[in-house]
């Protein structure tokens, strides 16, 4: 693939942006095929360095502000006439509630992983406060009782706070696989957004 035929698909790939971006891309893009072709690299090999362009296409509607192309499709859409605005008054009273109840269930389900994640934090920090307030007692129940006991117990507040140390690693990793799964949620619906624009 030559250079006008990789920067002609790329501008196709990036319809729906807001033009400054697609022609800050292009002429990022033609940059880089020029600077590598000045390096003796050929022309189609200095295209194929760059990777898909599929790949190049999604990174650049990733990085562009959700509220630009928001702005670009408000822009290019088509006006209303007549019909439409009588089809969505009439039709109304069915997706109304429909988008309502939609948008209710995805912020449950937002709210319950919040909630979950929080509560397993305050779990896993209150098994990890109970070993030690557990350890404490047994240096106490040592001086009072008998040293079999104060060991059981020492052990115990020992894999109590082993236990809190770990899953507080393990739920650490989980939360940051969450936020990575949000985030690519989010760059896939602005990317669909931006094909279908």
């Amino acid at each position: 693939m030559n250079k006008e035929e990789f920067l002609f698909t790329l501008r196709n790939k990036l319809k729906g942006l807001p033009a400054e971006t697609i022609e800050s891309a292009i002429d990022y893009y033609s940059e880089l095929i020029d600077d590598a072709m000045e390096d003796g690299t050929s022309e189609n090999e200095a295209v194929e360095s760059l990777g898909s362009i599929s790949d190049i296409a999604y990174n650049v509607i990733a990085d562009t502000p959700l509220k630009k192309i928001i702005e670009t499709k408000k822009q290019n859409k088509p006006k209303l006439n007549g019909w439409k605005v009588a089809f969505f008054i009439i039709t109304a009273p069915l997706w109304i509630p429909i988008i309502f109840v939609v948008g209710i269930i995805s912020l449950s389900v937002l709210l319950a992983i919040v909630i979950g994640v929080v509560a397993v934090f305050a779990l896993l920090i209150g098994l990890t406060l109970f070993g030690i307030i557990l350890l404490v007692y047994s240096i106490f129940y040592y001086v009072r009782v008998s040293l079999v006991n104060a060991v059981f117990i020492a052990g115990l507040s020992l894999l109590c706070i082993g236990a809190g140390i770990v899953t507080i690693d393990l739920a650490k990793k989980l939360f940051v696989l969450i936020k990575t799964g949000i985030r690519n949620l989010i760059s896939r619906l602005k990317n669909d957004a931006v094909k279908k624009g």
